[in-house]
């Protein structure tokens, strides 16, 4: 077990934390204490053109569907990239495993050569596939919101798409990550020393009222 002493902003009004017990070398926590169209997070900073993905994270569900944990919107298309736990369009990726109030690790890799894409949870490879996206980029320059899916950019959203729950030690890669550096962050070994990340809880802009923020200072196995 860790102790992981934590910082929490929360805007807007009080509600019971959960100390990350079980979670360590994060560096970054969001609580969404409920699905709503007000509580999502934005993000300072945006995406480049990706040919390559792998996107991880720290989540804690209590819900009975997990609802939108990420989506990326651009001017020509709200959908570039989603990722939503209840009727996804494009990829089921299994998820009854983590609806158990219980800390995952899930990390989501995806290549646009032969459109590889590979999920993980709690270092296991739960599925992998090919031809889904081949030769598409992810183009720059767009809306990034946690907690949410955007039906125009930075906005349209609906409260029977959020999401409620915790994240933690949330990253973005620019490469596909190997199993093994899967496997770290998965054991809490090295979040922070996989190399190639562009994007993290970390650069996250103010929370909308209701999302509390939060930042582990140091964490002892």
């Amino acid at each position: 077990m860790c102790s992981c002493p934590s910082l929490w902003v929360c805007f807007g009004a009080l509600y019971p934390l959960f100390i990350l017990s079980a979670v360590c070398n994060v560096d970054s926590m969001l609580f969404f204490p409920m699905a709503s169209a007000e509580n999502y997070v934005t993000f300072s900073l945006t995406l480049p053109d990706l040919h390559e993905l792998s996107v991880c994270l720290w989540l804690r569900v209590e819900a009975q569907h997990i609802g939108t944990l990420l989506s990326y919107a651009t001017d020509d298309n709200d959908n570039q990239l989603v990722l939503y736990g209840h009727d996804p369009v494009y990829r089921r990726l299994p998820v009854w495993s983590l609806l158990d109030a219980r800390w995952h690790h899930l990390c989501i890799l995806w290549s646009s050569i032969q459109g590889r894409f590979w999920h993980y949870s709690d270092q296991h490879l739960i599925s992998s596939g090919s031809n889904f996206r081949k030769g598409w980029e992810v183009p720059g320059g767009g809306s990034l919101v946690l907690g949410q899916e955007q039906d125009i950019v930075a906005g349209g959203f609906d409260a029977a798409e959020g999401f409620a729950g915790q994240v933690a030690g949330f990253r973005v890669w620019k490469r596909v990550l190997t199993p093994a550096e899967v496997e770290g962050m998965s054991l809490r070994l090295k979040n922070l020393a996989v190399s190639g990340n562009m994007l993290s809880g970390l650069n996250v802009s103010q929370p909308q009222p209701h999302v509390c923020t939060g930042r582990v200072r140091y964490c002892r196995a």
